[in-house]
């Protein structure tokens, strides 16, 4: 069974479907119900898509003269408020226009004549600061010249007294170049003194220290005689205390060898009385 919104088949799509199948008695009436089922069904949906796009037709006209009202309404809507508007500005905003500009006018008017009066003022206090200036100005290059010519003399008498003090500078370093000659002098004669004064002592000493060499070499073999003598006679102690240790070494194995063999003797005598014994009590 089909939707009822979908377009039912044709009829001679549905007799070609029909004369495919083997025709009986008992299906041809069925079929032809079915036929014409379908036939009022597609008729019912063609009539209903004709009513409804007649009613589609008529909603979309009214849609449009709607729409055209509207616009007749908002252009009329326009044209009274542009009119209002105008006669707002007429009425109320150049009145109010006029007035805000003759109060700006009225204020800029006070404005500039504070102004100007402020301008006057500080001019007035410029030409006092202008005379000032000029007064203070005179005053200073008079100061400064006076303090420039006191500068000046202080410059040339600083200059005398320099020029003079390097002038005893001068003298004192030839002074101290007079002095630094005859302390070399000094210095080298003094250093020659004393050469010689070294020289002696250097003599002196030397000579003393010769014969404190002899009187060291001659201790030395005093000495050097003296330990060969006790190393002498430390040797012959020595030898003699080896000979006497030997000769005593000789002595007491010569003791032990006999008392070796007189243990043996005994021994083997004990020997033989026990083997003695042994065999007569078996």
């Amino acid at each position: 069974m089909q939707h009822p919104f979908q377009t039912p088949p044709r009829a001679g799509h549905l007799e070609m479907s029909s004369s495919r199948q083997p025709t009986s008695a008992q299906t041809g009436p069925r079929r032809d119900e079915l036929i014409q089922c379908f036939q009022s069904v597609e008729r019912q949906v063609e009539l209903d898509t004709r009513v409804r796009r007649q009613t589609e037709d008529s909603t979309v006209e009214n849609l449009v003269l709607d729409v055209q009202r509207l616009e007749d309404c908002l252009k009329q809507e326009i044209e009274r408020r542009l009119l209002q508007l105008e006669l707002l500005k007429k009425d109320v905003l150049h009145p109010k226009l006029a007035n805000a500009q003759s109060k700006l006018e009225a204020s800029f008017l006070n404005q500039f004549e504070r102004v100007h009066s402020q301008i006057d003022v500080l001019g007035d206090r410029l030409e006092t600061v202008e005379k000032a200036f000029l007064q203070s100005r005179s005053h200073y290059l008079g100061q400064m010249e006076k303090d420039a010519a006191a500068l000046e003399n202080e410059i040339n008498v600083f200059q005398q007294h320099f020029t003079s003090d390097i002038t005893e500078r001068q003298e004192r370093l030839n002074q101290l170049g007079q002095q630094l000659e005859t302390l070399k002098l000094q210095t080298v004669e003094k250093l020659a003194r004393d050469e010689r004064l070294s020289q002696r002592k250097f003599d002196h000493l030397r000579r003393g220290a010769d014969e404190l060499v002899l009187q060291r070499d001659e201790e030395k073999g005093h000495f050097q005689g003296q330990l060969e003598t006790e190393l002498h006679n430390l040797k012959s102690a020595m030898l003699e205390a080896s000979k006497a240790r030997t000769q005593a070494d000789n002595e007491m194995l010569t003791a032990l060898n006999h008392y070796t063999m007189e243990l043996q003797e005994a021994v083997s005598c004990i020997s033989e009385g026990a083997v003695a014994a042994a065999r007569g009590g078996v």
